[in-house]
């Protein structure tokens, strides 16, 4: 995918998964971090949202190229295995699937440190702990809200997405 064409979709699945849950979301909601956020095209959208947003992307060079096309956002690089201070909501699009990492793990973790977890995956994708349909089984307890958004998101994109709200440890 060209790059204008993928931050168009960056953009747009970022987007879309707000607005499924803006209508549960508190209107208090100030400080927004996002792991996963490549170049910065979906912080960029978050920024005009919401007061404070900070983007985190464990990939240096998605960090560099985000900062120089952005240079007034606020993008750090750092993993979801080891989020920045805390706040009103985390978001968190394709990188439960494009990492291949342990989901209620890290879910686990992300939730010590917001209010609320906004979570956007590919609803038929897999990993080697499974499809969203088994692990998701373990996010009920705390799901606040689960939207299926199909069709996709933007023409160029071939999956539907699962989008979930769910509480976290400080709200």
């Amino acid at each position: 995918m060209e790059d204008i064409a993928l931050d168009i979709h960056v953009r747009e699945h970022t987007k879309a998964a707000v607005e499924a849950v803006r209508d549960l979301l508190p209107a208090d909601i100030k400080v927004v971090h996002e792991y996963g956020c490549t170049n910065g095209q979906g912080t960029a959208w978050l920024a005009k949202e919401f007061d404070t947003v900070v983007g985190f992307d464990i990939n240096n060079k998605h960090i560099d190229k985000g900062n120089a096309a952005h240079p007034e956002l606020d993008l750090r690089v750092c993993d979801v295995h080891h989020p920045e201070g805390n706040a009103d909501l985390i978001m968190v699009a394709h990188v439960m699937e494009a990492y291949k990492i342990n989901p209620p793990e890290v879910i686990d973790n992300l939730r010590r440190f917001c209010r609320f977890l906004l979570l956007a995956v590919h609803t038929a994708e897999s990993n080697k702990y499974g499809p969203l349909a088994q692990w998701g089984a373990y996010l009920e307890p705390f799901t606040i809200s689960r939207v299926e958004l199909d069709p996709p998101v933007t023409p160029d994109c071939t999956k539907a997405d699962t989008i979930l709200l769910l509480r976290g440890h400080l709200a």
